[in-house]
C-alpha cells in the first residue's frame, strides 16, 4: 500500500512499508504516521531511520526530502556538521513535537523549512547555511535560538510565528534577510547581528522587547508598517 501522505509530499516516501491505522483507517509510512504509539519504533530507532535517510542522500549525492515528517521525540542533527554537511534538504511542513537541535550543523545546499512546526525548543546555534534557507510561515512554539548562525544565502522568515523568546544575537546575514510579516510574541534579540544584504521587517509585529543593539545594517533596511506594540522596549 502507498502512504496516505505520499502524493501530498511528492511521493518521496513511495516504497516505504506502511501500516494501517485503525484510528483513522489510513495507511501511513513510519515518517508520516502522526500517531506516536503506532510508529513501530522507539525514539532511537526512529531517529536512526532519519539519519540513515539523510546519509543515503549524501552518499548518492542527491537532495534529501523529509517533507511532512512527524518527529515525535527529541532529535539532534549535530552529526551533520562541517565535516559531513546536510545535502540540499526539504523539511517542508515537518512537525517537530519535541526539541529539535540543529546546533553546529552545516547545510551545503538550500534548506526548506517552510510551514514547519517546532512545538519544543528549536536550536540552530552556530549553524552554517551555505545556500538559501526558508522558514516562511514556520511556527516556533517555544524558545528559538539562532545565535551566531551564518546565513550565506538568502534567509526567508516571512510570516513566521515565534511564540516564545527568539535569539538571533551575532547572527550573520550575508545576503537578503526577510522577516516581513513575522510575529514575535516573546522577546526578540538581534543584538550584534550583521545584515550585509537587504533586511526587511515590513509589517512584522513585536509584542514585547525587540533589541537591535549593536546590529549592523549594510543594505536597504525596511521597518515600514512594523508594529512595536511595546514601544518602550525597542532598542537600537
Amino acid at each position: 500500500m502507498t502512504c496516505y501522505k505520499s502524493k501530498e509530499y511528492g511521493g518521496w516516501c513511495k516504497g516505504e512499508i506502511t501500516k494501517n491505522i485503525i484510528k483513522d483507517g489510513k495507511e501511513y509510512c513510519v515518517f508520516h504516521n502522526p500517531y506516536t504509539e503506532e510508529k513501530g519504533h522507539e525514539k532511537d530507532g526512529f531517529n536512526n531511520l532519519i539519519f540513515f535517510h539523510i546519509q543515503e542522500a549524501i552518499d548518492d549525492k542527491k537532495e534529501c526530502d523529509l517533507s511532512g515528517t512527524v518527529f515525535p521525540w527529541d532529535i539532534s542533527f549535530d552529526q551533520f556538521n562541517i565535516d559531513k554537511p546536510f545535502p540540499k534538504i526539504y523539511f517542508r511542513e515537518a512537525a517537530f513535537s519535541s526539541n529539535a537541535n540543529f546546533g553546529l550543523a552545516a547545510f551545503s545546499g538550500d534548506a526548506d523549512f517552510r510551514e514547519t512546526t517546532f512545538s519544543g525548543e528549536a536550536s540552530f546555534v552556530e549553524t552554517a547555511f551555505s545556500g538559501d534557507v526558508s522558514f516562511r510561515e514556520a511556527a516556533f512554539s517555544r524558545y528559538a535560538n539562532f545565535g551566531r548562525v551564518v546565513f550565506s544565502g538568502d534567509a526567508n522568515f516571512k510570516e513566521a510565528a515565534f511564540s516564545g523568546d527568539t535569539n538571533f544575537e551575532v547572527a550573520a546575514f550575508s545576503r537578503n534577510a526577510n522577516f516581513g510579516g513575522a510575529y514575535f510574541s516573546g522577546n526578540a534579540y538581534f543584538r550584534g547581528a550583521a545584515f550585509s544584504g537587504d533586511a526587511s521587517f515590513w509589517e512584522a509585529v513585536f509584542r514585547v522587547e525587540a533589541s537591535f543593539r549593536r546590529a549592523a545594517f549594510s543594505g536597504y533596511t525596511y521597518f515600514k508598517k512594523t508594529n512595536f506594540e511595546n514601544g518602550k522596549e525597542v532598542i537600537f
